[in-house]
């Protein structure tokens, strides 16, 4: 038997007049820090958040010289793989289009510096991408609209990928 005590209703909405929250290209993600992040044009901007007292402090802007589609941030706790005290690595991933180009950009993001690890060119105009990961094992999904394809369905490209931080490389298959 389940019993809730202590239930509070926050609301953010004077909290986020300063950041203009729309419903789109937002991400929430929680690890030991909390974070919205949103993409505008060229720039990721993460703003982290107490939620105790709900206020938002903007923390890091990242800038591309191209138009952000879409974006992940994944956590990976990889203190415990290495047993260092790395409390908040994020790894942020950008589709981004240059010219008639796409392309996935790879961001590793410490405290409140980035440093581009990959650039991985995209053949195909992307419709939806999202990661899984089970254990030790991420899976990129690229959804994609093919007009050659049978109408009405879509194709998903499946890709492993792992994380190589001694050497600074992202290792996709």
């Amino acid at each position: 038997e389940i019993i809730v005590t202590n239930i509070s209703l926050h609301t953010l909405v004077d909290t986020t007049k300063e950041i203009n929250i729309s419903i789109n290209n937002w991400q929430f993600l929680q690890t030991e820090t909390s974070y919205f992040i949103c993409a505008k044009n060229s720039t990721l901007l993460f703003y982290k958040i107490n939620l105790d007292d709900l206020s938002i402090k903007h923390i890091i802007s990242l800038s591309t010289e191209e138009h952000i589609l879409q974006f992940k941030v994944l956590h990976f706790d990889i203190g415990k793989r290495f047993n260092e005290n790395h409390v908040n690595n994020l790894m942020a991933i950008l589709l981004v289009k240059s010219q008639n180009d796409y392309f996935l950009y790879w961001y590793k993001i410490f405290e409140n510096t980035y440093m581009l690890y990959s650039i991985w060119p995209v053949r195909k105009q992307i419709h939806a991408m999202e990661f899984v990961r089970e254990e030790n094992q991420h899976k990129l999904l690229l959804l994609h609209n093919d007009e050659s394809y049978l109408e009405g369905q879509s194709l998903i490209d499946v890709y492993g990928f792992d994380i190589d931080y001694n050497n600074h490389r992202i290792d996709i298959w």
